[in-house]
């Protein structure tokens, strides 16, 4: 089975699913919208990037990506953990007294969704390297840094030139460098909560890890 055809196969349940949706009724719905096409089109590439990487027949593919989008919904809470809280640091640090009363407990739980996010990364390596040959597992693994090496150097990018002429007020790098005030993060399953298509800098305060 070729790449072409199984990448075909993939391409059309994925691609269906990521269509024109309608108006947001407000904001928040809004940027939600946003961000779900965007993850859609980044697990594309992902599953994609994966069958070239390893080579993998049209049976493997589609495990992959079963196996992927489960790990996709542990997620899910965790990423909205986390732009909750990281909006309520951000509150408190532009002057809301309410925020301010919160933040404390908000970076708490940054840190805590953080390592609940690593750990399902790590278990999502182990599912998907379970059944491969030493060999393959190592180009797994070095796809997956790969990866989100790309996809953290595109949103950054993409960032800058949206911010244009922002100086440092605020605007300078992360906490672990050459990220935004608040930094993206990029697990095994994706764009996590500050990979969003607005390239606003994102909601998770940490940056990658």
């Amino acid at each position: 089975m070729t790449h072409r055809l199984a990448i075909a196969l993939l391409l059309l349940p994925l691609t269906a699913s990521a269509g024109p949706q309608p108006a947001a009724a407000g904001a928040n719905q809004g940027e939600e919208a946003r961000y779900d096409r965007f993850s859609k089109r980044l697990k594309l590439a992902r599953i994609l990037g994966l069958s070239e990487a390893l080579d993998l027949n049209e049976g493997e593919a589609i495990k992959f990506r079963d196996v992927m989008a489960r790990f996709d919904e542990r997620r899910k809470p965790l990423i909205k953990e986390l732009r909750d809280a990281a909006r309520t640091v951000h509150r408190a640090a532009e002057g809301d007294k309410d925020a301010a009363g919160q933040a404390d407990q908000a970076v708490q739980r940054i840190f805590e969704a953080r390592e609940k996010m690593h750990a399902i990364d790590r278990d999502l390596y182990q599912a998907l390297a379970k059944d491969l040959s030493p060999a393959r597992r190592a180009r797994l693994a070095v796809f997956f840094a790969q990866f989100h090496q790309r996809m953290g150097k595109m949103m950054m990018e993409h960032r800058v030139g949206l911010m244009g002429g922002m100086g440092a007020g605020g605007h300078g790098a992360g906490m672990h460098g050459g990220r935004g005030p608040m930094g993206g993060q990029m697990g095994m399953g994706g764009p996590g909560p500050g990979a969003g298509p607005e390239g606003d800098g994102g909601d998770d305060l940490f940056g990658e890890q």
